[in-house]
């Protein structure tokens, strides 16, 4: 009893204190417009723990710059202020600062009116982003033309979608907030920022965009990865890098989905993510034709011993990360598969397609200790690999006759295959 006493007062078995990290680590908000979602990331004895709407923000100067309960900042003034996030006896601190707050502002169609209209669905396949649109109003899907959508509101239509002299009769707001019957249902609110963005702009003079406006040259997301407790949630931050060096937080207007909904489902309104079973998943990221994603994990609660880990043979880079990843959602490895299982499943997985009797036989009575990687190379120059590996690409590609015809659908799957053929990088 002495000694477990005297380990609990030494610390030994007591849970290390957490650590605190504030996302993003520098902030600088642009315009009196601008906002950001900070993120509170705890870790705790290796786990990742989201305090964001759990910790206690507080701003230096609140006529700098204000803080609400979830996180949020945003300007009154310029000049700079230190955000600190609390909860019990940790806290972290971040600088903020603020820059043209007292210029000029405008939204431009390109940086904020497109992406209202992405989130909500507005210029997606299903809606008028389809191939004919739908009741005579066409966009271009996901607004990769900027300028013929730009056209299609202001122009099109008898000018009806956009009014200047009283924005609140334009169509696109009308419609958008169910103000007159909408197919699509009440997208967006009167009271909402989507509503205020698209008003704005029309308030503004509907300025149209120009080959001078700004444009999204990356995405950050935070955080990259986390391992994390089933059942806990995590928000995302997203931020834009803009091509004047801008970083904005873009985490309201980009669409999330989740690879796996078993272990993770992501709300698309807020990027908020609910870890609800154990395993890996990634979380994409979708702004402006820019893609990215985090990885969020569920380690399994097997207890693995470390030492089988270190017993694999690892035989070049790829089974380094294989045993990273079973190791970081403690999963044991499976024991090495013998000659009669790894030929079945060697050509399954690389071809598609079983082995003959006459390919097992083959491969059962060389004794020659490189057989498995003749075998690889064996089934990589195989007519079927190349088949095989086509048809998955060409699915991924949405390589089909209905959106390309039948002589666009024939070329792009020859250069596929000839690609996979060739083994272009």
């Amino acid at each position: 009893m002495r000694i477990i006493f005297g380990l609990l007062l030494a610390g030994s078995l007591v849970a290390a204190p957490a650590k605190l990290t504030l996302y993003p680590e520098s902030v600088t908000l642009n315009s009196r417009e601008s906002r950001q979602q900070l993120l509170a990331q705890a870790s705790v004895d290796g786990r990742g723990d989201d305090w964001t709407r759990t910790a206690q923000w507080t701003s230096s100067n609140p006529a700098i710059v204000e803080v609400d309960a979830a996180g949020m900042v945003s300007p009154k003034g310029d000049g700079e202020a230190i955000i600190t996030a609390k909860q019990g006896d940790t806290s972290a601190s971040l600088k903020v600062k603020v820059a043209g707050y007292t210029k000029p502002f405008a939204w431009a169609f390109r940086e904020h009116v497109i992406p209202v209209m992405s989130k909500r669905g507005c210029n997606q396949g299903s809606c008028h982003g389809a191939l004919a649109g739908k009741n005579g109003f066409k966009l271009t899907l996901r607004g990769y033309d900027p300028e013929v959508d730009y056209d299609v509101l202001t122009r099109a239509s008898q000018g009806r979608r956009v009014v200047l002299a009283d924005p609140e009769k334009s169509l696109v707001l009308q419609k958008a907030s169910f103000g007159i019957p909408h197919g699509g249902g009440q997208l967006l609110k009167k009271n909402s920022l989507e509503y205020r963005v698209i008003r704005e702009w029309i308030e503004g003079g509907a300025p149209a965009p120009t080959a001078a406006d700004v444009e999204v040259v990356d995405l950050e997301v935070f955080p990259k990865s986390a391992i994390l407790k089933n059942g806990s949630e995590q928000q995302l931050v997203v931020r834009a890098k803009y091509s004047d060096g801008r970083m904005e937080d873009v985490t309201r207007w980009a669409k999330y989905s989740s690879n796996d909904e078993g272990v993770a489902q992501v709300d698309d309104g807020t990027g908020r993510v609910k870890m609800l079973g154990h395993g890996e998943a990634a979380i994409t990221v979708w702004y402006s034709s820019k893609v990215l994603y985090t990885r969020l994990a569920v380690p399994f609660t097997t207890e693995v011993s470390p030492d089988k880990y270190t017993r694999i043979t690892r035989r070049n880079y790829v089974d380094d990360l294989v045993v990273a990843k079973l190791k970081s959602l403690s999963i044991e490895p499976s024991p090495l598969a013998p000659d009669e299982m790894f030929v079945r499943r060697a050509f399954l997985d690389a071809a598609g397609i079983l082995p003959t009797a006459e390919e097992v036989e083959n491969f059962l009575t060389d004794k020659s200790p490189n057989k498995r990687e003749k075998l690889i190379e064996y089934i990589l120059n195989k007519e079927e690999f190349t088949d095989y590996w086509a048809y998955k690409w060409s699915d991924l590609m949405l390589v089909s006759s209905r959106k390309l015809g039948a002589v666009g659908m024939q070329s792009f799957y020859n250069y596929i295959r000839d690609s996979v053929k060739q083994n272009k990088p």
